[in-house]
């Protein structure tokens, strides 16, 4: 209970609530041979997917043990045409200066009907710089999918304006101390989101796509 408390009490909470809500409702429900999280690092999903072989790739090993496969995808991934059958992609677009080709990457080692999720920011404070280059519309992602030649491609917006006013405000409460005000903050956050209509101001765009099958 008290980990629960932790967790809701963080500042970023929310928008982080949307992207796990986005990858258990898309990819939770099947049982996957390869899944390649791109950008993935930690590998945070790796325990709520289902799937015999789960690989995630970065630019550096941040845990430091050895097990994330070290890629820019920027330039090219490291795996053979038709690899995965599920490839994840949250929170990584905005990183990369070409994500045309890091795009067409996830197509090139995806097989043939395979599915790609991503999470990518509209309304988001800068980070990581410098490497922090773009914010995506929906219209943005469906270029780059389209191009990439990717279909049945299905893009939502996250939330509305207000949930994402209060996100942006909580996001910079980074103290400890502030950790009962961000709880109490959360909260609203989530009363809000039940009733707001998402609309043209999200935190971010969550979408799916599919590789053609022939």
């Amino acid at each position: 209970m008290y980990k629960k408390i932790l967790f809701f009490s963080r500042s970023r909470y929310f928008p982080r609530k949307l992207q796990r809500n986005h990858i258990v409702r898309e990819a939770a429900d099947k049982h996957y041979d390869v899944i390649i999280d791109v950008g993935g690092g930690r590998s945070k999903y790796k325990k709520i997917l289902k799937c015999n072989s789960y690989i995630s790739t970065d630019i550096e090993d941040r845990i430091g043990d050895g097990a994330v496969v070290i890629a820019d995808a920027n330039v090219t991934l490291p795996f053979n045409d038709a690899t995965a059958n599920l490839v994840i992609c949250t929170e990584v677009l905005e990183h990369l200066h070409s994500p045309l080709n890091a795009v067409e990457e996830m197509a090139r080692i995806l097989k043939p009907g395979g599915k790609i999720v991503l999470t990518v920011p509209f309304l988001w404070p800068e980070h990581e710089a410098p490497v922090d280059f773009y914010r995506y519309t929906q219209w943005g992602v469906t270029h780059l999918l389209t191009t990439a030649g990717f279909e049945d491609i299905t893009l939502t917006n996250t939330n509305g304006f207000w949930t994402s006013w209060v996100c942006l405000l909580v996001s910079k409460m980074r103290s400890p101390l502030l950790a009962p005000l961000v709880f109490l903050l959360n909260l609203f956050i989530l009363l809000l989101y039940r009733f707001e209509s998402k609309t043209l101001m999200p935190l971010g765009v969550h979408v799916t796509a599919f590789k053609p099958k022939n």
